[in-house]
């Protein structure tokens, strides 16, 4: 059952195992009856003999095909927020910040590593009065979607525009547990 691609791997991991009596784990492909394939995990430990020679072995396959597609399906995730030129901002209920991209770092002139567990405020102009905040804040905690502009200030103190969209994440049943701001330097 072993895909033909991958046939060569799993002999050759399977031999290692017995010349150095190590236990295997293995991720390879099964070519099913319709030639579907399928990704599985093989981990498993060899007995031997009084002899020295391979007598047994037990151990357990399980299909990851699923979890490997959602890790790809993530990997495309972070490097899409990684890679893009708008500014994105993740924060927790409270605002305050647990990642941002390269794109921040680069627009605002602050290091990943001076910003994280800080509130964005150190990013205000003072161009906007409190209403204008409050405002924001209410229509996230309300569950909804805020899209507007705002006039911030860079870490080298000076000013630029973005237009911004911040969204709440829900959680599974339906609470806020994160916001996230993308925002791009008009």
């Amino acid at each position: 059952l072993v895909s033909p691609a991958d046939k060569k791997l799993v002999a050759r991991t399977f031999n290692d195992a017995i010349s150095h009596k190590t236990r295997i784990n293995l991720d390879h492909r099964l070519l099913l009856a319709d030639s579907k394939e399928k990704l599985v995990n093989v981990q498993a430990e060899i007995s031997y003999g009084e002899d020295g020679l391979p007598l047994k072995m037990v151990g357990t396959i399980q299909d990851i095909t699923t979890r490997k597609l959602l890790e790809q399906e993530h990997s495309r995730l972070i490097k899409a927020i990684e890679q893009t030129g708008d500014s994105i901002v993740i924060t927790d209920k409270d605002g305050d910040i647990l990642y941002v991209n390269p794109a921040f770092e680069r627009i605002t002139g602050y290091s990943k590593e001076e910003v994280l567990g800080k509130n964005p405020r150190f990013l205000k102009s003072d161009h906007h009065d409190r209403t204008f905040y409050k405002a924001i804040w209410k229509t996230l905690q309300g569950g909804n979607v805020w899209a507007g502009r705002f006039i911030n200030k860079k870490k080298d103190g000076t000013l630029f525009e973005e237009a911004a969209t911040i969204s709440p994440i829900l959680d599974t049943e339906g609470k806020i547990n994160n916001y996230v701001s993308v925002k791009r330097d008009i």
